[in-house]
């Protein structure tokens, strides 16, 4: 599977590659939802990783435009110290697949992949 991690904080994008690609997947790190947006518009994704909290343009903006505009059926799942709660009421506009608590254990990472992959897998 191809994966797209977004995240502000090099740690965090780190963290999950090494965990995504232990699982034999392809990731491509974006810093903010502006790359991420471009990404998602010159390639195929089929999961996408993406932090609330960004500079220059937020997880919500980047997932809204590529929910809305780019690619619907995309799956997002947004990546954020923030208990669902406590969101910011924006967020109940956007179409994201679900919420993870940083941080993301291997085993809700293998689950998400296993329940997306359709014999996509490159191992």
């Amino acid at each position: 599977m191809n994966i797209l991690v977004v995240d502000d904080n090099p740690s965090n994008r780190l963290l999950l590659r090494y965990t995504i690609e232990g699982e034999g997947h392809i990731v491509t790190e974006a810093d903010d939802g502006v790359v991420a947006i471009e990404l998602v518009k010159e390639n195929k994704y089929d999961i996408v990783f993406m932090d609330m909290m960004m500079p220059i343009m937020n997880g919500y903006e980047a997932t809204k435009y590529i929910k809305e505009i780019l690619q619907p059926d995309l799956p997002v799942y947004v990546v954020s110290a923030y208990k669902k709660v406590d969101f910011p009421a924006d967020w109940q506009s956007v179409n994201y697949e679900g919420v993870l608590s940083k941080p993301v254990s291997l085993d809700t990472i293998a689950s998400i992949i296993n329940k997306h992959n359709n014999g996509t897998n490159t191992k």
